[in-house]
C-alpha cells in the first residue's frame, strides 16, 4: 500500500510551499514495518492552479446563473401575458429581453469552449478550405439583430478578388465573433464594418472597424 501526506512547509528563505509525500512501507514476515521509502515533491504550482480553477468555476457558475434566471423569468412572463391576451408589445418586449440573455449565454459558452480547446494539446486542428466571404456574411447576418437593437448599422465589405484560404474554420469564426460582439458592446451609436481582403501573400486579412470608444 502507498501512504500519502499532503501539507505546507516553510523553506529556509521563509517561503511557504505545498508538498506531497508518497511513502511505501516495508513489512517483515511478522507483519511489522521495517522501513519506509518516501518521495516528496513540491506541488505549489498544482495547488495554485487548482485554487484558480475552483475560483473560475465559482465565478462562471454565478455569471451563467444570472442570465438564465432573467431569460426564464421573461419567457414565463411572456407566456403568462400571452395566455391572458395582454398587449402583444409587452409580450414581444419580454421575449426580446429573454433573447438577449440567451445570446449572452451563447457567447459566454463559446468563449469557454475556446479556452478549453486552447488548453488541450491532444486535439488536432481541422484544416479546411474556408470561403471567407461567406463566413464574414454569415457572422454579420447572425449579429444583425443584436446590432439593430442598439440602432447600429452592421455591414460587410469583401474585396472582389478575395480567395478561399486553408485554415481552422472553427477558430477563425470564434475570433471574428469575439471582435464583432466587442464592437457591438462598446459602440453606442454609428456603424460597425467587417472587411475582408487578400494580401500579397494570398493570406486573408480581416478587420472589424467601429465608431465606438
Amino acid at each position: 500500500d502507498l501512504w500519502q501526506l499532503e501539507g505546507q512547509a516553510i523553506k529556509k528563505n521563509g517561503q511557504v510551499f505545498w508538498f506531497l509525500t508518497v511513502m511505501k512501507p516495508s513489512w517483515n514476515t511478522q507483519n511489522q514495518v521495517t522501513g519506509i521509502l518516501g518521495i516528496t515533491r513540491d506541488i505549489t504550482k498544482e495547488k495554485s492552479l487548482e485554487e484558480e480553477r475552483d475560483e473560475f468555476i465559482s465565478v462562471v457558475s454565478h455569471e451563467l446563473r444570472t442570465p438564465v434566471a432573467i431569460a426564464e423569468g421573461n419567457i414565463s412572463n411572456a407566456m403568462y401575458m400571452s395566455s391572458k391576451h395582454h398587449d402583444p408589445k409587452i409580450v414581444t418586449n419580454s421575449l426580446n429581453q429573454a433573447h438577449d440573455q440567451v445570446v449572452y449565454l451563447a457567447n459566454m459558452i463559446n468563449d469557454l469552449a475556446t479556452l478549453s480547446r486552447a488548453e488541450r494539446t491532444d486535439v488536432p486542428l481541422e484544416i479546411t478550405s474556408v470561403d471567407v466571404k461567406a463566413m464574414a456574411e454569415t457572422i454579420a447576418r447572425d449579429y444583425q439583430k443584436e446590432a439593430a437593437s442598439k440602432n447600429l448599422k452592421l455591414t460587410v465589405s469583401v474585396a472582389e478578388d478575395t480567395k478561399a484560404i486553408q485554415t481552422a474554420q472553427l477558430y477563425l469564426q470564434e475570433i471574428l465573433q469575439n471582435f464583432v460582439t466587442n464592437a457591438i458592446k462598446y459602440t453606442k451609436k454609428g456603424t460597425i464594418l467587417v472587411h475582408v481582403r487578400n494580401n500579397a501573400k494570398g493570406d486573408a486579412v480581416f478587420s472589424v472597424a467601429d465608431s465606438g470608444i
